[in-house]
């Protein structure tokens, strides 16, 4: 679940909420690795914004997908990657072109080890690029910098802290054929 609430009114209005869920198949050889996943996505816009916003009519961004994602890491700290996708169904009330590309890299530099706390921690930069038929091919993209920590040992859980900017489109349900583009301050904790 990725709620998305509207905090420039000052308090909570959820604007949209989106659910995943899918199945990664997922290996790795060597410096290569892939993964191919069947997803599906619902998106719901929220009762506040709805009760706020009488003139917006609720649409069903809902899809199914399949994309299959290849990654090469190009040296310890660089890491490349690209997947084509197809959406095999969408809801009629929003209809969404069949094909997509992603690409992106990332960059790990300036790590070090914290032994008393078996941490490690590094500077990364992540650079995501797509382009979606339904919006005629256009550009896309995600940029990100900031410091990551993990584990020394065992699973690879991260902690991150990290700027961004996008600059592309709105990934919120409904409104994902605006044009949009800001900043984001992060903090997160992940697999």
């Amino acid at each position: 679940m990725d709620p998305n609430p509207n905090i420039a009114k000052g308090w909570g209005e959820l604007v949209n909420t989106d659910f995943y869920a899918g199945v990664p198949i997922s290996m790795a050889l060597g410096p290569w690795s892939f993964r191919l996943r069947g997803y599906h996505i619902s998106s719901h816009l929220g009762d506040e914004y709805m009760i706020d916003h009488p003139e917006v009519i609720r649409l069903n961004p809902s899809i199914e997908a399949i994309d299959f994602f290849t990654s090469y890491q190009a040296t310890e700290a660089i890491r490349v990657y690209v997947g084509p996708g197809v959406v095999v169904h969408s809801d009629r009330t929003f209809p969404w072109k069949p094909f997509y590309i992603e690409y992106g890299t990332e960059a790990r530099f300036l790590g070090s080890k914290f032994h008393k706390q078996r941490l490690y921690g590094t500077c990364f930069l992540a650079l995501f690029w797509r382009n979606e038929q339904e919006l005629h091919f256009n550009f896309d993209g995600t940029y990100r910098a900031g410091y990551e920590f993990s584990k020394l040992q065992g699973i690879g859980r991260k902690f991150r802290l990290y700027v961004g900017y996008h600059h592309g489109y709105s990934l919120e349900g409904q409104f994902q054929k605006e044009r949009t583009h800001y900043f984001e301050f992060n903090m997160n904790y992940g697999f």
